[in-house]
């Protein structure tokens, strides 16, 4: 696997030779959002949240990397992505979206 850090998202992502992995957790930026005080992350995260923002995630970088429109991106994630919770760190959520690259689309690899 390699983290792909110059890929167009705000945040990480995986990428092995037939899968992306877009990573997301409940907040974009937890020490960003609670600059005050970052233990309020442990009242405030939610899976909810988690899946939103992975699926936002998710759609921007469809769009950014295959350049497909925001319906295209909503139907392909709709059939082609599998969400996963992966982990609990430090109070926040972290669900992954896995999607194969276009190779595996047209059936290359």
């Amino acid at each position: 696997m390699v983290l792909a850090f110059d890929a167009p998202l705000p945040r990480r992502l995986g990428e092995t030779a037939t899968h992306w992995i877009v990573h997301s957790f409940t907040e974009i930026d937890y020490l960003e959002t609670y600059a005050a005080n970052p233990s309020d992350i442990y009242g405030a995260s939610s899976i909810d949240d988690a899946m939103k923002n992975c699926y936002t995630q998710t759609r921007k970088f469809l769009m950014a990397k295959y350049g497909l429109t925001d319906a295209e991106a909503a139907t392909f994630i709709t059939v082609g992505v599998d969400f996963a919770t992966t982990q609990l760190v430090d109070g926040r959520v972290l669900l992954c979206a896995i999607g194969a690259t276009p190779a595996r689309w047209r059936g290359d690899g």
